[in-house]
């Protein structure tokens, strides 16, 4: 059960954050075959002037409609982090072809008392 807080900046309408909850969702629920209603969600808005996500000499154009979604979760093997990139990348380019993303993956470790 993967936290995903998605930063944006602000002013998108609801039918599209919607869409991109859903997709990212069901992206979720297909990698990690875990049930529905497994879903944590947060969803922050910025200021445009409040999110500075520059070019790192990739040659991307970056736009309004960029998205930061941060995955939190137990650590997870190797091929497993391709495929949570690779069907978010292409789920997300079918939704919207306008859109940048950025998915950077935070690992916590679960440490049971002695």
């Amino acid at each position: 059960m993967p936290l995903l807080r998605f930063d944006l900046i602000e002013g998108r309408d609801k039918a599209s954050l919607k869409k991109l909850l859903e997709v990212v969702h069901t992206v979720v629920v297909e990698v990690f075959d875990v049930p529905q209603r497994d879903r944590y969600q947060i969803v922050h808005e910025h200021p445009a002037a409040y999110m500075i996500i520059e070019d790192t000499g990739l040659g991307l154009n970056r736009t309004n409609n960029l998205v930061v979604l941060l995955n939190i979760r137990r650590r997870l093997d190797h091929l497993n982090r391709r495929i949570l990139f690779c069907s978010n990348i292409h789920r997300f380019i079918r939704v919207s072809k306008h859109h940048s993303l950025l998915v950077p993956l935070m690992t916590i470790t679960c440490v049971r008392p002695a």
